[in-house]
């Protein structure tokens, strides 16, 4: 399948509160049925073992699984498709428009769905104003906690007391009236006023 136009969509669907094996459908294009990968919860599932697919001839389509899903489950397709290129041009052979159009729609496909991969990390904001935003080194944040620099805004480590923040022990939680509350940790640990405390079960 290779003559198709690759649609401006996300690379990944998701089905929650659903019933029965489906089918589920998909409405990015892919080439091939290892373009895309199924997973229930964070589990992966396997072609053919646990779903198969049906592809439309645009390839769009939809996977049907094996066994049921019940409503708590959370299904998601995602693009896969391996970011290769396995074949080559050879000089003086035939250049087909298939094959041209098979190239190019796997680097578009390739393209979205490292885009969908960005559109689940943390990014700034495009109109924020950038400094550094590069990590502290492993064996400074080793233990430690990812703060942001008041100044600024740059990530930095920072220790709990770093931070006004108390570990307090199970024993202090159990003591005292209100003691399971933060505020009833702050006054059984005598702090100030303006201390905010973390209230953790130690063991």
């Amino acid at each position: 399948m290779a003559d198709i136009p690759i649609n401006n969509v996300a690379r990944r669907v998701q089905f929650t509160g659903n019933t029965g094996t489906g089918p589920f459908s998909f409405n990015f294009n892919i080439l091939t049925n290892s373009d895309l990968v199924v997973y229930k919860g964070t589990t992966q599932l396997t072609l053919t073992t646990h779903y198969t697919v049906s592809t439309n001839s645009n390839g769009t389509g939809s996977i049907t699984l094996v066994d049921a899903l019940v409503a708590s489950d959370v299904l998601t397709l995602i693009g896969a498709r391996n970011l290769e290129r396995t074949t080559d041009f050879v000089t003086a052979g035939d250049l087909l428009a298939t094959s041209l159009n098979e190239q190019l729609d796997s680097l578009v496909i390739m393209a979205q769905q490292l885009d969908e991969k960005m559109d689940r990390a943390m990014k700034v904001n495009v109109g924020d104003v950038i400094d550094s935003l590069e990590l502290p080194l492993k064996a400074d944040r080793l233990g430690q906690v990812l703060a942001f620099n008041e100044v600024t805004g740059n990530p930095e480590t920072k220790t709990l007391t770093g931070l006004g923040l108390v570990a307090v022990p199970v024993s202090v939680l159990q003591g005292g009236t209100n003691s399971t509350t933060a505020e009833g940790a702050r006054t059984n640990l005598g702090t100030t006023e303006e201390a905010e405390v973390l209230a953790l079960a130690l063991t």
